[in-house]
């Protein structure tokens, strides 16, 4: 994670996550209103507020976990927390937040599932009201993509009724990164179901042959891919037809 100082009452800086949905954007975020933020406050005290983008299309974020900890030679506390808002009242749309705190110095965490989580390191003065200034960016994390097919490679999902279900699942992501963590395949059928999991590592290459026992009815059946997500990847979930087709003879 990269961390981004910002001294007191106006230098503006952009903290960008240099790591990791989404998940989709926050339903209804509108395009953020600029590097502006109001100045609101109670007296006597200061306040942390600004507002937070997507990098990418910068469209401002609600929903992002806002968390100031107060920095100490000794320890870092929370201070203050809050939840990034819609907030027409404060002339930002979406993606608004604001935490009052004490004089002091802060590290401020933002996280949101499916985006890499950003920090920020802000110097307070007594009665400092002053907002960040540039919308805080938080980077999305990549979507793996989900290949799944038989291991016999022939027929696409396509099995002979009675013999065993034998699946490759395949996930991979832009740039060649390669997806690690729990992904798990399950094949439904009426009245039961059947599942195979594993642990993702770097040397699998985001291949995982699931075996999920037999299935002797002929007809189609559903067959899902969860995968959990990881540092540098979101979680996601692909639903497949499996054919099974009668035995021959």
């Amino acid at each position: 994670m990269q961390t981004t100082t910002l001294r007191r009452a106006g230098i503006a800086a952009v903290a960008t996550a240099a790591l990791v949905a989404p998940l989709a954007q926050a339903t209804g975020a509108e395009q953020p209103t600029g590097a502006r933020a109001p100045a609101v406050g109670e007296t006597g005290r200061s306040i942390i507020h600004g507002q937070v983008v997507d990098s990418r299309t910068g469209r401002a974020l609600d929903d992002v976990e806002v968390t100031a900890l107060r920095v100490t030679k000794r320890e870092q506390v929370v201070a203050a927390t809050d939840l990034s808002y819609a907030s027409p009242d404060n002339e930002i749309e979406h993606g608004y937040f604001a935490m009052h705190v004490t004089a002091g110095t802060y590290e401020v965490v933002l996280t949101r599932a499916g985006y890499r989580p950003s920090r920020v390191e802000v110097v307070k003065g007594k009665r400092d009201r002053a907002g960040l200034g540039t919308p805080v960016e938080l980077v999305a994390l990549a979507r793996p993509t989900v290949e799944l097919g038989t291991t016999a490679g022939k027929g696409g999902l396509t099995v002979r009724a009675g013999s065993r279900v034998e699946l490759l699942a395949q996930l991979s992501a832009k740039g060649g990164s390669i997806p690690t963590g729990p992904v798990q395949v399950s094949l439904e059928q009426p009245n039961k179901g059947t599942a195979a999991a594993t642990d993702l590592r770097r040397s699998d290459r985001g291949r995982f042959v699931a075996e999920l026992g037999r299935v002797r009815t002929p007809g189609r059946y559903d067959v899902v891919v969860d995968y959990a997500g990881d540092d540098a990847h979101r979680a996601t979930s692909s639903t497949f037809t499996l054919r099974v087709v009668k035995k021959k003879g």
